[in-house]
Protein backbone atom coordinates (compact mmCIF):
# COMPACT_ATOMS: atom_id res chain seq x y z
CA UNK A 1 0.00 0.00 0.00
CA UNK A 2 1.44 3.35 -1.05
CA UNK A 3 0.33 6.54 0.68
CA UNK A 4 -0.07 9.92 -0.96
CA UNK A 5 1.48 11.80 1.94
CA UNK A 6 -0.40 14.65 3.60
CA UNK A 7 0.47 16.92 6.51
CA UNK A 8 -1.15 14.51 8.97
CA UNK A 9 0.80 13.98 12.19
CA UNK A 10 -0.11 10.75 13.96
CA UNK A 11 2.13 11.91 16.78
CA UNK A 12 -0.44 14.66 17.43
CA UNK A 13 -2.90 12.01 18.67
CA UNK A 14 -1.77 11.01 22.20
CA UNK A 15 -4.69 8.57 22.49
CA UNK A 16 -2.86 6.28 20.04
CA UNK A 17 -0.02 5.86 22.58
CA UNK A 18 2.64 5.68 19.86
CA UNK A 19 5.91 4.29 21.26
CA UNK A 20 9.04 6.32 20.58
CA UNK A 21 10.64 3.42 18.65
CA UNK A 22 7.94 3.46 15.95
CA UNK A 23 7.94 5.77 12.93
CA UNK A 24 4.49 7.23 12.14
CA UNK A 25 3.29 8.15 8.65
CA UNK A 26 -0.13 8.94 7.22
CA UNK A 27 -1.84 9.80 3.98
CA UNK A 28 -4.42 8.77 1.41
CA UNK A 29 -4.53 5.85 -1.00
CA UNK A 30 -5.55 6.54 -4.60
CA UNK A 31 -7.17 3.08 -4.85
CA UNK A 32 -9.39 3.58 -1.79
CA UNK A 33 -10.49 7.20 -1.79
CA UNK A 34 -13.01 7.08 1.08
CA UNK A 35 -10.35 6.64 3.77
CA UNK A 36 -7.24 8.10 5.36
CA UNK A 37 -4.56 5.65 6.49
CA UNK A 38 -1.84 5.82 9.11
CA UNK A 39 0.99 3.35 9.65
CA UNK A 40 3.59 2.73 12.35
CA UNK A 41 6.83 1.06 11.28
CA UNK A 42 10.18 -0.05 12.64
CA UNK A 43 12.51 -2.98 12.04
CA UNK A 44 9.82 -5.50 12.98
CA UNK A 45 7.85 -6.91 10.09
CA UNK A 46 4.32 -7.02 11.57
CA UNK A 47 2.07 -4.26 10.27
CA UNK A 48 0.36 -1.64 12.45
CA UNK A 49 -2.18 0.35 10.42
CA UNK A 50 -4.98 2.79 11.32
CA UNK A 51 -7.81 4.14 9.17
CA UNK A 52 -10.41 6.91 9.29
CA UNK A 53 -13.10 8.53 7.16
CA UNK A 54 -11.50 10.91 4.62
CA UNK A 55 -14.19 13.50 5.43
CA UNK A 56 -12.34 14.04 8.71
CA UNK A 57 -9.24 15.24 6.86
CA UNK A 58 -8.46 18.79 7.99
CA UNK A 59 -10.13 18.38 11.39
CA UNK A 60 -9.91 16.02 14.35
CA UNK A 61 -9.41 12.51 12.98
CA UNK A 62 -11.04 9.57 14.77
CA UNK A 63 -8.51 6.84 14.03
CA UNK A 64 -9.67 3.22 14.05
CA UNK A 65 -7.41 0.18 14.17
CA UNK A 66 -7.08 -1.61 10.84
CA UNK A 67 -4.50 -4.15 12.02
CA UNK A 68 -2.04 -4.76 14.87
CA UNK A 69 0.87 -7.22 15.24
CA UNK A 70 -1.47 -9.91 16.63
CA UNK A 71 -3.09 -10.22 13.17
CA UNK A 72 0.23 -11.44 11.73
CA UNK A 73 0.18 -9.26 8.60
CA UNK A 74 3.55 -8.66 6.98
CA UNK A 75 5.25 -7.39 3.82
CA UNK A 76 2.39 -6.24 1.59
CA UNK A 77 -1.15 -4.87 1.77
CA UNK A 78 -3.31 -3.76 -1.17
CA UNK A 79 -6.52 -1.81 -0.47
CA UNK A 80 -8.88 -1.50 -3.43
CA UNK A 81 -12.10 0.35 -2.60
CA UNK A 82 -13.45 -1.46 0.45
CA UNK A 83 -11.45 -4.66 -0.19
CA UNK A 84 -8.24 -5.34 1.75
CA UNK A 85 -5.74 -7.94 0.51
CA UNK A 86 -2.82 -8.67 2.81
CA UNK A 87 0.07 -11.09 3.30
CA UNK A 88 -0.27 -13.14 6.48
CA UNK A 89 1.97 -15.61 8.31
CA UNK A 90 -0.85 -16.95 10.54
CA UNK A 91 -0.70 -20.76 10.21
CA UNK A 92 1.34 -20.27 7.03
CA UNK A 93 5.11 -20.47 7.39
CA UNK A 94 5.59 -19.62 3.70
CA UNK A 95 2.90 -16.91 3.91
CA UNK A 96 -0.51 -16.62 2.27
CA UNK A 97 -2.81 -13.88 0.92
CA UNK A 98 -6.01 -13.12 2.85
CA UNK A 99 -8.96 -10.82 2.24
CA UNK A 100 -11.33 -8.81 4.41
CA UNK A 101 -13.31 -5.58 3.96
CA UNK A 102 -12.98 -2.04 5.24
CA UNK A 103 -16.66 -1.93 6.22
CA UNK A 104 -16.27 -5.11 8.31
CA UNK A 105 -12.62 -5.70 9.27
CA UNK A 106 -12.38 -9.28 10.53
CA UNK A 107 -8.88 -10.76 10.28
CA UNK A 108 -9.79 -13.74 12.45
CA UNK A 109 -12.21 -14.96 9.78
CA UNK A 110 -10.41 -13.49 6.77
CA UNK A 111 -10.90 -15.29 3.47
CA UNK A 112 -7.82 -17.09 2.14
CA UNK A 113 -7.58 -16.13 -1.52
CA UNK A 114 -4.10 -17.50 -2.26
CA UNK A 115 -3.15 -20.37 0.04
CA UNK A 116 0.35 -21.11 1.28
CA UNK A 117 2.43 -22.89 -1.35
CA UNK A 118 4.84 -25.71 -0.40
CA UNK A 119 8.49 -24.98 -1.23
CA UNK A 120 7.65 -21.42 -2.37
CA UNK A 121 7.96 -18.29 -0.20
CA UNK A 122 5.56 -15.42 -0.87
CA UNK A 123 7.63 -12.28 -1.49
CA UNK A 124 5.23 -9.53 -2.58
CA UNK A 125 1.80 -8.56 -3.88
CA UNK A 126 0.64 -5.74 -6.13
CA UNK A 127 -2.38 -5.13 -8.33
CA UNK A 128 -3.60 -3.75 -11.64
CA UNK A 129 -7.20 -3.17 -12.76
CA UNK A 130 -8.47 -6.76 -12.72
CA UNK A 131 -5.71 -8.80 -11.10
CA UNK A 132 -3.75 -9.18 -7.90
CA UNK A 133 -0.22 -10.41 -8.64
CA UNK A 134 1.88 -12.40 -6.18
CA UNK A 135 5.58 -13.17 -6.57
CA UNK A 136 7.11 -16.26 -4.96
CA UNK A 137 10.73 -17.30 -4.49
CA UNK A 138 12.08 -20.85 -4.53
CA UNK A 139 15.49 -19.80 -3.26
CA UNK A 140 16.85 -19.15 -6.75
CA UNK A 141 14.15 -17.89 -9.12
CA UNK A 142 10.82 -16.12 -8.94
CA UNK A 143 7.47 -17.60 -9.89
CA UNK A 144 4.53 -15.32 -10.63
CA UNK A 145 0.85 -15.97 -9.93
CA UNK A 146 -2.20 -13.80 -10.53
CA UNK A 147 -5.61 -13.72 -8.84
CA UNK A 148 -8.58 -12.53 -10.89
CA UNK A 149 -10.45 -9.98 -8.74
CA UNK A 150 -13.68 -10.64 -10.68
CA UNK A 151 -13.75 -14.42 -11.16
CA UNK A 152 -11.77 -15.23 -7.95
CA UNK A 153 -9.59 -17.67 -9.87
CA UNK A 154 -5.81 -18.02 -9.53
CA UNK A 155 -3.31 -19.05 -12.18
CA UNK A 156 0.43 -19.07 -12.73
CA UNK A 157 1.86 -16.61 -15.23
CA UNK A 158 4.40 -18.08 -17.63
CA UNK A 159 7.56 -15.97 -17.66
CA UNK A 160 9.79 -15.39 -20.73
CA UNK A 161 12.62 -17.14 -18.86
CA UNK A 162 13.72 -17.93 -15.30
CA UNK A 163 15.15 -15.27 -13.03
CA UNK A 164 14.29 -12.78 -10.28
CA UNK A 165 11.11 -10.94 -11.26
CA UNK A 166 9.78 -7.55 -10.14
CA UNK A 167 6.33 -6.20 -11.05
CA UNK A 168 5.47 -2.47 -11.10
CA UNK A 169 1.87 -1.40 -11.69
CA UNK A 170 1.84 2.40 -11.84
CA UNK A 171 -1.61 2.80 -13.44
CA UNK A 172 -4.20 0.58 -11.76
CA UNK A 173 -6.89 1.64 -14.26
CA UNK A 174 -5.35 -0.77 -16.80
CA UNK A 175 -3.92 -4.31 -16.83
CA UNK A 176 -0.63 -3.08 -18.32
CA UNK A 177 2.32 -3.17 -15.93
CA UNK A 178 6.08 -2.95 -16.10
CA UNK A 179 8.16 -5.95 -15.12
CA UNK A 180 11.83 -6.78 -14.93
CA UNK A 181 13.83 -10.00 -14.90
CA UNK A 182 17.33 -10.35 -13.50
CA UNK A 183 19.30 -13.55 -13.98
CA UNK A 184 22.92 -14.63 -13.75
CA UNK A 185 23.31 -15.53 -17.45
CA UNK A 186 21.27 -12.77 -19.17
CA UNK A 187 21.40 -8.95 -18.98
CA UNK A 188 18.83 -7.12 -16.87
CA UNK A 189 15.67 -6.76 -18.97
CA UNK A 190 12.45 -4.76 -18.67
CA UNK A 191 9.11 -5.71 -20.20
CA UNK A 192 5.69 -4.16 -20.77
CA UNK A 193 3.33 -6.84 -19.49
CA UNK A 194 -0.37 -7.18 -20.29
CA UNK A 195 -1.87 -9.32 -17.53
CA UNK A 196 -5.08 -9.79 -19.52
CA UNK A 197 -3.12 -11.98 -21.95
CA UNK A 198 0.10 -12.56 -19.94
CA UNK A 199 2.14 -11.32 -22.90
CA UNK A 200 5.60 -9.86 -22.15
CA UNK A 201 6.82 -7.31 -24.70
CA UNK A 202 10.23 -5.59 -24.67
CA UNK A 203 10.06 -2.47 -22.51
CA UNK A 204 9.88 0.83 -24.36
CA UNK A 205 12.08 2.73 -21.90
CA UNK A 206 14.87 0.27 -21.23
CA UNK A 207 16.09 -1.89 -24.11
CA UNK A 208 17.80 -5.16 -23.25
CA UNK A 209 21.58 -5.10 -23.65
CA UNK A 210 23.08 -7.00 -26.57
CA UNK A 211 25.98 -9.36 -26.00
CA UNK A 212 29.05 -8.65 -28.10
CA UNK A 213 32.03 -10.95 -28.57
CA UNK A 214 35.44 -9.48 -29.18
CA UNK A 215 38.35 -11.50 -30.56
CA UNK A 216 42.00 -10.52 -30.64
Amino acid sequence: MHFLKHSIRLISYPSLNIPSNLHPSAGTNKDSRKYIFGELTNVKRQKIVYCADIRELGGIINWKVLCTPKEGLVKGMEIIGDDIYAISFKDARNLKVVHTRMDHIDWKNAEIIIAEKPNLFLESITHCKDFLMATYGDGINTRLFKYNLKTKESSEVRLPYSGIVRIFCLDQTTNMCSSSITTWNKPYAEFDTDFTTDIFLPGKLNKQAIHALFFR
